[in-house]
């Protein structure tokens, strides 16, 4: 399903410390870094404390109906690789939903489990992009966001656990979000945009969603002091 979302303001105090993994993208600190500009966290295991909130750059306009002292995770706006690794022999998480909705500057697309987050993987692909393998087509769009949840299945003995898998909303950025493989413990997703784009994810800990905006990267060419005559 897609909707139009109106903001909803919430106040919630910044915690004060920082997790050295959440820095990866700025100083490349920690185990869970990776070379060049991809971010890639390592396993999340369920004896260790929750990620700090991680809050720059983001406005209150930012989280929508989410709430604040929820996120997790924040990764700054970016086109390069994200990736979490998923817990070893952990039980598959259940991908039950998938909404799509229009912001304020950006569109945003919720992916909800049960009973929590596997892994992820996010990376811009050109042509293709489908299926499981990533060579099938994908959604023709100009731009295309692959993600890819590993250890994660989305249908219960072959019923689909999420009713609409195929969404072309009129929205902005985002024309289309495709799901493209739902096999051997692996769920793939394309989101297709208009234009050049970039992204933005945010882990919501407490609902067990993943949370991935994109924005268009496009300048508007308009010159402002041309007017229209009348």
């Amino acid at each position: 399903m897609f909707k139009k979302t109106t903001p909803v303001l919430r106040q919630a105090a910044l915690p004060a410390g920082i997790l050295c993994g959440l820095l990866t993208t700025l100083a490349g600190c920690g185990e869970g870094s990776a070379g060049g500009n991809n971010v890639v966290y390592n396993d999340t295991l369920p004896h260790e404390e929750p990620r700090e909130v991680r809050h720059e750059g983001m406005e209150d306009t930012d989280y929508g109906d989410l709430d604040r002292a929820d996120v997790g995770l924040h990764i700054p706006w970016a086109q390069n690789l994200i990736s979490r690794d998923p817990v070893p022999d952990a039980a598959p998480a259940r991908l039950t939903e998938v909404s799509a909705h229009a912001m304020e500057g950006f569109d945003r697309v919720i992916f909800t489990f049960e009973p929590r987050v596997a892994g992820y993987q996010l990376r811009l692909v050109e042509e293709g992009g489908g299926g499981c393998d990533a060579a099938e087509p994908g959604t023709d769009a100009p731009a295309q966001l692959a993600i890819e949840f590993p250890r994660t299945i989305s249908n219960d003995g072959g019923t689909p656990l999420v009713g609409e898998r195929d969404l072309a909303p009129d929205f902005p950025t985002l024309i289309r979000a495709l799901q493209t493989c739902d096999e051997d413990n692996r769920v793939r997703w394309i989101l297709g945009a208009g234009s050049d784009m970039e992204y933005r994810l945010l882990e919501v800990r407490n609902s067990s969603m993943i949370v991935v905006d994109l924005r268009s990267t496009q300048t508007d060419s308009t010159d402002p002091a041309v007017t229209e005559s009348n």
